[in-house]
């Protein structure tokens, strides 16, 4: 079952990440918004108390939603990417936004024509 909720998750980053993607096209703040989301995203990624915060049922959807709106206005996010990480905290996904983050850039990513390239070592 573990693989399942995992999947679950992986879906959801991609669904929200999909939906951010489509409006930051249809706006024409693609790079804005994959810059913002990814800044935000790096900040919770290095603060483990934020982290696990975020993915603690102990607090509500709505002080998330603070926490990540006060965070995202001192890093100057765009208002679109106000508005994608406040719905994301207020539907319960907080803690899965670096996810949702790194899903998005990888469409940006597409979008402008570039890719990772992974390297790796063959025994």
């Amino acid at each position: 079952m573990a693989g399942s909720s995992t999947t679950s998750f992986d879906e959801a980053a991609q669904r929200y990440a999909n939906a951010v993607f489509d409006l930051a096209l249809d706006t024409g703040e693609v790079d804005a918004i994959d810059k913002g989301v990814m800044s935000l995203a790096k900040v919770i990624e290095g603060d483990r108390q934020l982290s696990r915060a975020l993915k603690s049922p102990l607090y509500k959807s709505e002080e998330k939603a603070a926490v990540l709106a006060a965070l995202a206005e001192k890093l100057g996010l765009p208002q679109l990417a106000r508005r994608f990480i406040g719905v994301a905290a207020l539907n319960r996904r907080a803690g899965d936004i670096p996810a949702m983050a790194r899903a998005s850039s990888g469409k940006g990513a597409r979008h402008r024509g570039s890719s990772r390239v992974g390297t790796g070592v063959a025994h």
